[in-house]
């Protein structure tokens, strides 16, 4: 039986194991790591796009605010 507007897929689903021992990372870390340094953005022209002030990302990027 066809359902409309369904398909099957022959995407792969895989489990990946979370340690649970594991701190969260902050988001700051998570901001910096993934994605200000790889793509070369300083916090300053990357706050003048969101329209955040700088101190603000600054502190998070720091771990000071969540």
């Amino acid at each position: 039986m066809k359902i409309a507007g369904r398909s099957k897929s022959n995407a792969e689903v895989t489990m990946v194991r979370i340690p649970k021992n594991r701190a969260p990372a902050h988001p700051g870390r998570v901001l910096l790591n993934e994605y200000l340094a790889p793509l070369g953005v300083p916090q300053t022209k990357f706050t003048e796009r969101i329209g955040v002030p700088v101190q603000r990302v600054n502190e998070i990027i720091k771990g000071k605010r969540g």
